[in-house]
């Protein structure tokens, strides 16, 4: 069949819903849900370089881990996306931070392969971390509201690279540990 027209959503102009950058509890979940995305999004950009240099593996093999990336992106998003949103956003969290775990303190390629698998969580938990914004603004404004989210979890991955640079310059470990506070403090304000 072919897909009819939609019902819009309206709201009674003599009552108007509060604008989006006056909505505190809308705007706070926009500065987690970007805190979360720039911690979680930190240790991959340099990931590469890392491999190369420190573990001496060749583009061949990165190459090769990166399609267990998307592998991991594919297997997570089904399984997570099956989950409530908060739960499943959480549980991304959680695959991103083993993924820097296992990058910073392994050796092998089989531990490598489960990080990149793992860091599947991270394409999840952006579309769980939207799929949240729904109970916070009313039904008129989820366009908006949903497009100004999506912006904000894309900014990082604009924004995280020169910080991720700089630490590799200092010592190309150190975004992994400083990716794992970052986390840790994601998960502990989404437990909240």
């Amino acid at each position: 069949q072919f897909i009819h027209a939609q019902p819009r959503d309206h709201h009674d102009p003599s009552n108007p819903p509060p604008s989006l950058l006056s909505n505190r509890r809308y705007l706070g979940f926009i500065a987690i849900y970007f805190a979360v995305s720039y911690a979680t999004y930190l240790p991959q950009p340099l990931t590469p370089n890392f491999l190369r240099d420190q573990h001496s593996l060749s583009l061949t093999v990165i190459g090769q881990l990166g399609s267990m990336g998307y592998f991991g992106n594919a297997a997570l998003n089904f399984v997570l996306g099956q989950l409530e949103a908060r739960l499943g956003f959480l549980l991304g969290q959680l695959g991103v931070a083993a993924y820097a775990l296992l990058l910073w303190r392994t050796t092998g390629l089989g531990w490598f392969a489960l990080g990149y698998f793992l860091l599947g969580g991270f394409r999840a938990l952006r579309g769980l971390g939207v799929a949240q914004v729904r109970p916070f603004v009313h039904e008129s404004q989820m366009g908006l509201a949903y497009g100004i989210a999506e912006t904000c979890g894309s900014a990082t991955v604009l924004l995280a690279p020169p910080l991720a640079g700089y630490l590799y310059s200092r010592d190309p470990a150190l975004v992994y540990p400083i990716s794992l506070v970052l986390i840790a403090a994601g998960i502990a304000i989404t437990l909240l």
